[in-house]
């Protein structure tokens, strides 16, 4: 099956996307979220308010789409570094120290997490998010619990 190139519109879109989440993720880190405005995430990447809003609901959606893509950077470098043939115990060492990164790394946006959710009244199994959509906490160790580590 041949699948066609994207459009320009559609790489348009996606580089604009890509400048509001590089563009607030970067302010997240610098003011916090509660002080970084949609103003400041628009004018930071080059855009209006209503093309922020155009992509997302929301500063908590991108608050989201933040979390996802240091989520997925964090896992992609948990299976970039794991060795086919380590051990069981060798590859639960390295998630933990990819998680621990991540904490450290991630603080301001994990606290930002946890208070936009405490905010919405999710209990403590809701925050997990199921569906992959909600606010997360990376899950590194999961495809090494289940033997899914991306080595075989």
């Amino acid at each position: 099956v041949q699948t066609r190139p994207p459009t320009r519109l559609a790489r348009r879109k996606a580089r604009t996307r890509a400048a509001i989440v590089a563009a607030a993720s970067a302010l997240f880190d610098e003011l916090g979220y509660e002080e970084a405005s949609i103003l400041n995430i628009a004018e930071r990447a080059d855009t209006g308010v209503g093309t922020v809003y155009g992509y997302f609901r929301s500063k908590e959606a991108i608050l989201d789409e933040v979390l996802q893509q240091r989520t997925a950077l964090a896992i992609a470098t948990y299976f970039t570094g794991i060795n086919a043939g380590a051990s069981f115990i060798d590859k639960i060492e390295a998630a933990l120290v990819v998680f621990a990164e991540f904490i450290q790394a991630n603080r301001s946006i994990l606290l930002a997490t946890f208070q936009v959710s405490t905010r919405r009244g999710l209990e403590p199994e809701e925050f997990g998010g199921a569906g992959g959509r909600g606010h997360h906490v990376p899950d590194v160790a999961q495809p090494v619990a289940t033997g899914h580590d991306g080595c075989r």
